[in-house]
């Protein structure tokens, strides 16, 4: 008879949270590729897919690098109270920054669901921070393993979390969900290949629902019950050497009453709490995968956003982090939340994703009494061509006036860019570089372009004329008449070097790059200055000065960052 716990992973070996030997694997990997003159120099000359693949992927790394160490911005605040010691897996000392303690919104949801349907769920969502664990509670045999998809990019990535599972337990049902699946479907409703290929035994199912919560009850009862599992709809399954699709049913959920319990889940929150307004997105930007998952835009009733927010203030929770798609994507929408936050004084300190064509001058000041800190907004070019190309529905000007709105009332503005969209080149880099120099953008992000099945650009490969190095797809490999993957990564650099004002975030996502220093006592103002010394320090990295200089401004760097520190590692 199996037991009832039921293990939970949401993202798989987070860099901040490296193991000794991983860390050195990806160490040495850097080093060799630095040393390595001849690979650096003529790459473009060099023939194996392989290796144009590791250029790749090293290019885009780079930032994340301060002499020959992994440093996002928690390794560096560590490194530096921990007397410029690397620390490894601060998780077990609360000294130190644990960006990855804070649980996804859907390690919550998921945790709180099986709690109240009496299984026994343990939240092991970034295995990074679990691995002793995960070896003891899979010799123990577990119910089952939920892996949610909505934070990987693509299959390669959850096959790693199965390998890892499957090697420490060969038959423990493992369980794929989130609505994120619906996006990887073909025309004829099957998963891509790549996604299928995943299903490697008879013990690994996929859920192919938006909520797909109740399914994961009835699986479970069919596993603990040794029932046949073909009567659940929504699901995907290997039957011996065929991938079997049981009956697409979609069921109506109540969006308005579906949100947890967070009284019973407050230790496992970390003081921070996620909150959706809305499911869904309205608008249809070409490189997102999330435009066929979730078809229509979905808003919740202020009221039932409101009784969500009286439960969380009950339960002592300080910060919120608005995970919509879109925080209110109509400008009255956003005055009517934040009028009600205003009213119930509940004095949260929040975080949402929001569109720049969604703030007036009106609505931006509710944003700031209702407790508003940080936004982020999907620029992602400052080139109006591009914008067009991607169907962003934004423009330059329209960005621009954005941002001074939230600059005035002294509301944080993260921005994310994207480089190598088809129809990319030189110019609209260029143009987009000075646009944040002319900005008031106080932080940002830099990704290249992938091309992910689900997103409309996939479907429209042959009208772009996109191939691949190779010729074999691979995401991270494609090529465009106006510019290549390897080249788009090169070009991240510069940007980087170019960009003179704002403070670069990388690896993160934004409620985790901000949270655990929220949790420490830390201002908003005092997150751009930290992001912004590490920038220097990226900078000064990537800089054409000599090695002597290098140490000098590091070492300067260093011990400012260290002045800014509120506790100590010692």
């Amino acid at each position: 008879m199996k037991n009832d716990e039921v293990i939970i992973i949401c993202r798989n070996r987070i860099p901040a949270i490296d193991t000794k030997k991983s860390f050195i694997k990806r160490l040495f990997l850097n080093l060799y590729n630095i040393k390595n003159k001849y690979f650096l120099k003529n790459i473009s000359k060099l023939k194996s897919v392989k290796k144009i693949k590791a250029r790749i992927l090293y290019n885009i790394e780079i930032p994340e690098w301060i002499n020959n160490w992994r440093f996002g911005i928690f390794e560096l605040l560590n490194f530096v109270l921990n007397d410029k010691k690397y620390v490894y897996q601060p998780q077990y000392d609360e000294r130190f920054f644990n960006p990855t303690g804070i649980p996804t919104i859907t390690a919550v949801y998921i945790y709180e669901f099986l709690l109240r349907k009496g299984y026994c769920p343990i939240s092991m969502d970034n295995i990074a921070l679990y691995e002793r664990e995960l070896k003891d509670k899979l010799e123990n045999n577990p119910l089952a393993v939920v892996i949610s998809a909505t934070y990987f990019m693509n299959a390669s990535e959850i096959e790693e979390l199965i390998i890892i599972v499957r090697k420490l337990n060969k038959e423990v049902p493992i369980v794929i969900g989130s609505s994120v699946l619906l996006s990887k479907l073909t025309d004829e409703g099957k998963l891509h290949l790549e996604f299928e290929k995943l299903l490697i035994d008879e013990n690994i199912y996929c859920i192919l629902e938006e909520n797909g919560l109740p399914t994961l009850d009835k699986l479970f009862r069919c596993l603990k019950n040794k029932q046949s599992v073909n009567d659940i709809d929504n699901l995907v399954f290997r039957n011996k050497e065929k991938v079997e699709y049981s009956k697409r049913k979609i069921d109506f959920v109540d969006f308005n009453n579906i949100f947890p319990d967070w009284s019973r889940i407050t230790e496992l929150t970390k003081g921070i709490a996620f909150v959706r307004t809305s499911r869904g997105c309205a608008f249809r930007c070409k490189f997102c995968t999330f435009q066929k998952a979730a078809m229509k835009l979905e808003q919740r009733s202020l009221e039932s956003v409101r009784d969500e927010l009286r439960e969380i203030k009950k339960s002592g929770i300080e910060y919120l982090a608005f995970t919509d798609d879109h925080f209110a994507v109509h400008p009255k929408r956003i005055e009517q939340i934040c009028q009600m936050m205003i009213d119930e004084k509940f004095d949260f300190k929040w975080f949402a994703g929001i569109r720049s064509s969604s703030i007036t001058e009106e609505n931006v000041v509710l944003l700031k009494k209702s407790g508003c800190k940080i936004v982020n907004i999907g620029i992602e070019s400052g080139d109006d061509r591009m914008l067009k190309l991607m169907n962003k529905m934004t423009t330059v000007d329209g960005n621009m006036r954005c941002l001074e709105l939230l600059d005035k009332q002294k509301i944080t503005a993260y921005g994310s860019f994207m480089v190598g969209f088809p129809g990319e080149t030189e110019e609209s880099i260029n143009n987009t570089i000075n646009w944040i120099n002319n900005s008031p953008l106080k932080l940002y992000k830099i990704y290249c372009f992938y091309m992910l099945p689900g997103s409309i650009i996939f479907d429209e490969q042959i009208k772009h004329n996109i191939s691949y190095f190779g010729d074999k797809y691979d995401y991270c490999m494609w090529k465009t008449p106006t510019m290549d993957a390897l080249r788009a990564s090169e070009k991240l650099k510069e940007f980087i070097l170019r960009v003179e004002n704002a403070g670069l975030i990388y690896n993160y996502s934004p409620m985790y790059s901000f949270f655990p220093l929220f949790l420490k006592g830390y201002e908003a103002d005092e997150v751009v200055r930290f992001f912004k010394l590490r920038t220097d320090l990226v900078k000064n990295e990537l800089s054409d000065v000599s090695w002597f200089t290098k140490r000098k401004l590091r070492q300067a760097k260093l011990n400012k960052l260290k002045s800014m520190l509120k506790c100590s590692g010692e």
